[in-house]
């Protein structure tokens, strides 16, 4: 049973400094998936079905930019107020987005010259991001000295609803008068016209040739009524150690 935790002080140079201790009777570990399963490895505990930093999920996404001959100012309004779920069934979500210019500007598949090009028109820029929900799964694991170590692949699956995704969104780029497209495809970086996208299709497109991130980490701590393949039950407090609670995504 939890009864508190215990601690130490760091100073700004992160140096032990004084150790602290807190009674408690419920404790909640709130640090988040990547951190709340590395704590719990750490310390040794709620870990007796092995599940603790398994089924790794993190939402992938990627960006596609279409640059219009008209201003499209895409920095005012509402950020993300647009977006299509049409698609949902499929585990693809297409939403609006845009960046700052020091931001954009190096998350462009293009250097020198090319770049500065390309940011000349950044007031006729659109971006939508293509939101993936992953049957990949990844896994925490403890890493060197205090740090968790994420492993991630992203299986073929969900590298293919990427490359409908972006076909989706290239599709209605060019329709609403889109005269170039910067994919998230590496070696079809610029897209010109609907028949580079036959191209992109007839490619056999890896997961290494997208340029990707991911916003929603999951599924580290999970939940169920078993305490022989989840982490915690339905109440969010763990099978192993009564009085300690997990509440994050």
């Amino acid at each position: 049973m939890a009864t508190g935790i215990e601690g130490i002080f760091l100073d700004e140079r992160r140096r032990q400094r004084t150790k602290f201790t807190i009674d408690a009777p419920v404790v909640v570990l709130s640090c988040g998936a990547i951190y709340s399963p590395h704590m719990l490895l750490k310390n040794g505990i709620a870990n007796r079905s092995g599940q603790v930093g398994r089924n790794l999920h993190i939402h992938p996404a990627s960006k596609v930019i279409g640059i219009f001959d008209q201003e499209i100012n895409a920095w005012s309004g509402t950020p993300q107020g647009a977006y299509s779920d049409d698609f949902a069934a499929e585990g693809i979500m297409l939403e609006g987005f845009f960046l700052p210019p020091a931001i954009l500007s190096f998350a462009l598949p293009a250097l020198s010259r090319k770049l500065k090009d390309y940011m000349a028109d950044y007031s006729k820029m659109a971006g939508f991001g293509v939101m993936v929900t992953d049957s990949s799964r990844g896994r925490v694991i403890r890493g060197l000295g205090h740090f968790p170590l994420v492993l991630y692949n992203l299986n073929q699956t969900d590298t293919d609803k990427f490359v409908k995704g972006i076909d989706i969104v290239s599709r209605i780029y060019f329709a609403a008068g889109a005269r170039k497209i910067l994919s998230p495809v590496h070696g079809m970086d610029e897209l010109t016209s609907v028949d580079d996208l036959e191209k992109l299709h007839r490619a056999k497109v890896r997961a290494s040739d997208l340029e990707l991130s991911a916003f929603h980490p999951m599924g580290t701590c999970r939940m169920g009524d078993s305490s022989k393949n989840s982490v915690v039950n339905s109440h969010l407090e763990s099978h192993d150690v009564k009085g300690l609670f997990v509440a994050d995504a």
